[in-house]
C-alpha cells in the first residue's frame, strides 16, 4: 500500500492523518478518547524505552525477572546531525497546545520525570 503525500500544515495545527478512519485528520485528544486513556494507562517514552520497561513494567513482571538491558538499535530512528524535514515553530506548539489540551495535560505529566 502507498502511503499518500501528505501537506504537513495540518500537522502544525494540531492535527493526525488517519489512513484509519478512512483518510481524515483528527486532533490527538481523539485518539485519547478513542483509546480510552487515563490514569490507567501506563505510557512508555520511545526516547526513555530503557529507563521506563525498568521503571514501569519490571515491577508489573514475576520476580526475578531480569532488568531489561541496552536495547537493540535495528529499528531506532537515526539521529540528525544537521536541520532537515519541517520543525515546529513556538506559535505551531502553541497551536498544537490549544487545538489537544488534554494531550498536552498528558504529555506534561508523562514527561516531568525528564
Amino acid at each position: 500500500m502507498d502511503l499518500p503525500e501528505l501537506d504537513f500544515e495540518p500537522v502544525r495545527c494540531g492535527l493526525f492523518y488517519s489512513l484509519r478512519l478512512g483518510g481524515t485528520w483528527v486532533a490527538a485528544d481523539w485518539w485519547l478518547q478513542y483509546f480510552q486513556v487515563d490514569d490507567s494507562v501506563i505510557a512508555l517514552r520511545l526516547e526513555q524505552l530503557q529507563k521506563d520497561l525498568n521503571h514501569k513494567l519490571l515491577p508489573l513482571l514475576p520476580e526475578g525477572t531480569p532488568a531489561f538491558g541496552c536495547l537493540p538499535k535495528a529499528n531506532a530512528k537515526p539521529l540528525r546531525t544537521s536541520p532537515q524535514g519541517p520543525r515546529f515553530t513556538p506559535k505551531d506548539l502553541l497551536r498544537i497546545s490549544a487545538v489537544n489540551p488534554r494531550w498536552s495535560s498528558w504529555q506534561q505529566q508523562i514527561y516531568k520525570e525528564v
